[in-house]
């Protein structure tokens, strides 16, 4: 069969309509490929993990992993899967949300096989139609590129970085064609997210997901049709780009005008800095460093500007062009602060924040610009923490109110060291709670005290913060079961002990289980024990 046939998966409970569905519906005939059935959420994201099918149907009605925490979970990783929900007509408010959460179509029980075939095929046209659309943009993008993007982005990020200490010439005969060379005269420019982390700290990974790849696309399209060397992205909330051939004038009104496009389009606020002019590959790092110069004026005259190293404000209140800074922002030591918080090394990451003092201190440079300095390299910083470890670190912004209270140096410094103190400490606390066996075992303690509730995965996933796949897949790894094979298991041991010592009738048993019907119970127990509970009662009374 080809690889272009879609593969379909059915998930429900009731093993007639499995039977039913898998018979009747005449898959070949339709292009499509039957690639697996389930009767459970749990045993389904198995068959998804193995198969990646295109389109899912499903019960919305099922233990442990119900039809919306099963839609929810394969979305996260796969957004493209089309969801087919199966309802009762007693359960149109969860057939909504369904809806609400991205399925395709809903159909109520009992199912007409002529409307699901319908649907079925107006979910694979709409699947070939996709395909059509990546394929056509896959083969431009090949027939645009001479170099893979990744690459390029990787060769510029190294350099800027300075990593390695390579030279510029070590690069050129592997990996660059002359036509890229930064021969002319060029200015860097510098595209910032105003307020990064205020702005983030209520949103979720797909939502920073898709305001990344929104920016990104509106970077490329509008500076690619102006003749733009490269764009990037470069640290969380911020892209690099370079244009050649083109005045300080007309760069900055090319700035000015991503501003207002990023704002018209996204709702979110940018500031831009540009660079002095510079040449040659070799002073990537420099023109990126001019732009981080020119952009600590942002604290002093306000968001979405544009700021050009060396230019005086309308104000007069910045810098001449030619005039001397003060002091210089620490970007090696940012580098070696970042390699600290990556190993949660506090002992150097307070050295390092000495030094800083020290450096500062002997520069005798004014409050403005040191308060400049070290807000920029707090944020960078707590940037990098929240990207090494991915936890929640609090709001940056009270500290950045604080700084701009104090009145010395080492006030600053010491506000600096206790606020960063706190932070690796909460990093290494929650490094040492991953642990898959103390996860998996406060899992095992709430099913002893809970196994008589409705309980679901969803439930004990949120239970340990993770994710339901997540979960599903670390239980596995450590108890060598899923965890409903785990949870069954456990509920029938105890089923067997309470039919062993005590006259209970089996009908009152089920529900003192977790199982709040009787025949469910009977049929679960059966297939676990191999006898019907009155049997097994039998047994052991003989």
């Amino acid at each position: 069969m080809s690889e272009a046939v879609c593969k379909v998966i059915i998930v429900d409970d009731e093993p007639i309509i499995l039977r039913s569905l898998t018979k009747v519906i005449p898959w070949e005939a339709l292009g499509l490929k039957l690639a697996g059935s389930a009767r459970n959420g749990e045993a389904a994201l198995e068959i998804v993990s193995k198969e990646r099918p295109d389109i899912i149907i499903s019960d919305i009605r099922m233990p442990s992993i119900d039809g919306i925490t099963l839609m929810r979970t394969v979305m996260e990783q796969d957004p493209d899967v089309m969801f087919i929900i199966l309802s009762g007509y007693g359960e149109f408010e969860y057939a909504r949300e369904a809806i609400k959460h991205g399925a395709f179509n809903y159909l109520l029980k009992p199912i007409d096989h002529d409307e699901l075939q319908e649907v079925l095929i107006q979910a694979k046209e709409r699947i070939e139609q996709r395909r059509k659309t990546s394929q056509e943009q896959d083969t431009l993008r090949r027939s645009l590129r001479s170099l893979s993007s990744l690459v390029r982005e990787r060769m510029f990020y190294g350099l800027i970085e300075g990593r390695d200490g390579l030279p510029y010439s070590q690069f050129r005969q592997d990996y660059w064609l002359d036509e890229w060379e930064l021969r002319s005269p060029y200015y860097m420019g510098l595209v910032n997210l105003d307020d990064y982390e205020a702005v983030i700290a209520g949103w979720s990974a797909e939502e920073r997901r898709l305001w990344n790849f929104a920016v990104n696309n509106i970077l490329n399209e509008y500076l690619m049709a102006r003749g733009c060397f490269t764009v990037f992205p470069y640290h969380n909330g911020e892209w690099i780009y370079i244009m050649q051939g083109i005045d300080a004038a007309e760069m900055k009104r090319i700035a000015g005008e991503l501003i207002e496009t990023i704002k018209k389009c996204t709702k979110l606020s940018v500031s831009v800095a540009i660079s002095r002019r510079f040449e040659h590959i070799d002073s990537l790092q420099a023109s990126y460093q001019s732009c981080r110069e020119a952009l600590y004026r942002r604290f002093t005259y306000g968001k979405e500007k544009v700021y050009m190293d060396g230019e005086r404000q309308e104000d007069g209140a910045a810098l001449a062009q030619g005039e001397e800074v003060p002091v210089h922002y620490p970007l090696q030591l940012e580098k070696e602060l970042s390699d600290a918080l990556r190993t949660l090394d506090w002992p150097r990451v307070d050295r390092g924040l000495a030094a800083l003092e020290r450096d500062l201190s002997s520069a005798s440079a004014p409050k403005q610009t040191v308060l400049h300095i070290l807000i920029q390299l707090v944020v960078m910083l707590h940037r990098q923490l929240d990207a090494y470890h991915q936890m929640q670190h609090g709001q940056l912004e009270p500290l950045l109110s604080r700084l701009t209270s104090l009145v010395t140096l080492e006030e600053m410094i010491a506000e600096i060291r206790e606020q960063f103190r706190r932070w690796i400490q909460q990093a290494t606390e929650q490094d040492q709670r991953v642990d898959a066996q103390a996860i998996v075992r406060k899992v095992l303690d709430y099913v002893e005290q809970h196994y008589d509730h409705d309980l679901g995965i969803d439930e004990v996933a949120e239970l340990v913060g993770l994710s339901c796949s997540h979960f599903c897949v670390l239980f596995k790894q450590v108890m060598g079961c899923t965890f409903l094979e785990y949870l069954t298991k456990y509920r029938i041991d105890k089923a067997c002990s309470i039919l062993r010592n005590s006259e209970i009738k089996v009908f009152q048993i089920a529900p003192l289980v977790g199982y709040q019907d009787p025949r469910y119970f009977t049929q679960v127990f059966k297939k676990v024990v191999g006898k019907t509970p009155s049997e097994y009662r039998m047994a052991q009374s003989s």
